[in-house]
């Protein structure tokens, strides 16, 4: 499958970042937030995405933190962190915490609102996408 450019200004930094069918936006407006800062606990600039994809009756939230080798970006965390269905929603709570010379997300179970263990939807899951985390 092709792969996909965009370009991401943020902070001053102009990146191309090339990103595979399965991370694409519908559109701009589902690009929540873009900022540049240690994602990935070696103490260099990242950048992390957190964008909106909905589909099939339900939407997701996924944060993506790419490193760069060079000019090459690499995704280093690929994550859920908001999975709603009509007016249901279950939300995490990321945080960047201190590591070594660093910062390394952390995301933990949120809120949940309409969402119980049983009345979850049952997904395939992608396999490069780390699945949200429950509070059950």
């Amino acid at each position: 499958m092709p792969l996909r450019s965009c370009r991401i200004v943020a902070a001053g930094l102009l990146c191309t970042v090339r990103v595979a069918p399965a991370q694409n936006v519908a559109a701009p407006a589902d690009v929540v937030s873009v900022e540049v800062r240690d994602g990935s606990g070696d103490g260099k600039a990242d950048v992390v995405v957190r964008f909106r994809q909905v589909g099939d009756g339900w939407g997701r939230e996924v944060l993506e933190v790419l490193s760069f080798d060079g000019d090459q970006a690499r995704p280093t965390l690929l994550a859920e962190v908001a999975l709603f269905q009509g007016e249901s929603r279950l939300d995490t709570e990321v945080r960047f915490v201190r590591s070594g010379h660093g910062q390394t997300v952390e995301i933990r179970a949120g809120r949940a609102r309409g969402f119980t263990a049983a009345t979850f939807p049952r997904r395939a899951e992608d396999p490069r996408v780390r699945a949200i985390p429950t509070p059950w």
